[in-house]
């Protein structure tokens, strides 16, 4: 996204988000300072904040907002059966000493499966990273993790049908509910997520409050 930021000289300097903060040199030889992002926003018309869709996807479930069809959002067919969607938008990723990128939760897998026979299971996501971190020295951590979970109806036969990856994928981008996420993150990975027996219901209830 662009923003316009006016010069003394009566120019109008084009910047984008990663230059809120910051100074630019103008044509005309001053230097302007760059207001925060927020500003910015605010001037284009904009709320100050962005809210992530993901996020609002998870609020809204905790909340017990999310509306879940009556009928298969897929085929439109009376079901009771309900599916619970993760979307995995962005993954934290690190940056060794040597400049080799690689995933944050590769690192912890790694870590995991080494150990697994003796200390698996009391370690930790971060506890897995430090261990691998310290074996090949100093790496630093890029990013976040940003991920959402929420109820869809979705009959048998369709949730039979969406289990192959490009069905997912069709699936997924005929939802509305979904069009602002997939608008910000494009790449994003689906899968169905198994609830506990006691999970609850249509609203995904007590689970989804904990993962959200």
């Amino acid at each position: 996204m662009e923003f316009r930021v006016p010069c003394e000289c009566g120019q109008q300097l084009e910047v984008g988000v990663t230059d809120a903060g910051t100074t630019k040199n103008c044509g005309c030889g001053r230097t302007v300072s760059i207001p925060r992002l927020s500003i910015l926003r605010e001037t284009a018309g904009l709320d100050a904040y962005e809210i992530c869709p993901a996020q609002e996807i998870n609020q809204a479930v905790a909340d017990g907002t999310w509306p879940v069809s009556a009928d298969c959002c897929q085929c439109g067919f009376g079901t009771d059966s309900i599916v619970h969607l993760q979307g995995i938008c962005e993954r934290s990723w690190t940056q060794d000493s040597d400049g080799d990128e690689v995933s944050l939760r590769q690192l912890a897998s790694f870590a995991q499966v080494a150990v697994l026979g003796v200390f698996g299971l009391f370690f930790s996501f971060r506890r897995a990273s430090s261990l691998v971190s310290g074996l090949y020295g100093e790496t630093k951590e890029f990013g976040r993790d940003v991920y959402f979970s929420a109820p869809f109806r979705l009959c048998d036969d369709c949730q039979r049908a969406a289990k192959s990856r490009r069905a997912m994928q069709a699936w997924t981008r005929s939802l509305p509910a979904l069009k602002k996420v997939l608008a910000k993150f494009p790449d994003t990975q689906f899968s169905f997520v198994k609830m506990p027996a006691n999970s609850g219901s249509q609203s995904g209830d007590n689970w989804l409050r904990r993962c959200a």
